[in-house]
């Protein structure tokens, strides 16, 4: 999100992520010396920019991010915006 608001010289105050995988929220929640380096670099970074509570989990059939892999029509998609 930093990368994104500073490309479009777009400040943003707050924000709120949402995932539906709830092994992402525990990886956020947890120490980064538990993961291998792969993953602990990753959640690093997430950590660095972001805080716990930002985070929040949606369940897979309501996340908009998943729509275009479950099929859906073209029409669909337009108005789940």
């Amino acid at each position: 999100m930093d990368f994104t608001c500073k490309a479009l010289n777009y400040p943003i105050s707050q924000a709120q992520f949402y995932t539906d995988s709830t092994i992402v929220l525990s990886w956020i929640g947890s120490h980064v010396s538990r993961w291998k380096t792969f993953v602990a670099n990753r959640v690093a970074k997430i950590q660095t920019l972001s805080s716990g509570i930002q985070w929040h989990n949606i369940s897979g059939s309501a996340n908009p991010a998943d729509l275009a892999t479950r099929g859906v029509s073209s029409s669909t998609l337009l108005t789940s915006i």
